[in-house]
């Protein structure tokens, strides 16, 4: 990106620790420069998707500590690589998929009516909780 458009973040970045938190919404500009630099900088990032576009693609979402998403964002993510699963998966069956995919991030997962499902490590084994 052009070094204009990165300033305001460049600046950011002088003042952050290790421990802190990034917490990003697929709504604001340069989104993967502000994930490499937090994860240069030992953040912790915090990431919901949304709205779902294209631009989700060219994140580096495995440097995202959280992942907050919802079904629509993560049959998008699937998608790319999973194309039956994203199209009939419910929400258990995301929600693994995602697991898989990012195995080194938090997954909480909104289900609308359904409520929400987040993703728990114990040792190795996955539980999930609706």
């Amino acid at each position: 990106p052009p070094r204009s458009t990165l300033f305001p973040y460049t600046t950011l970045f002088r003042s952050v620790e290790s421990g802190d938190y990034l917490v990003l919404q697929n709504e604001i500009s340069e989104i993967p420069y502000l994930m490499d630099c937090a994860y240069e900088k030992g953040m912790h990032i915090v990431l919901n998707p949304s709205p779902v576009n294209e631009k989700i693609f060219q994140m580096p979402l495995e440097k995202a500590e959280y992942l907050i998403l919802n079904e629509i964002e993560a049959a998008a993510i699937l998608k790319e690589t999973d194309a039956a699963l994203a199209e009939n998966a419910d929400g258990t069956a995301l929600l693994n998929g995602l697991v898989h995919k990012f195995p080194d991030s938090k997954i909480v997962l909104t289900l609308g009516k359904e409520g929400r499902s987040e993703e728990r490590r114990v040792g190795k084994e996955c539980r999930s909780r609706w």
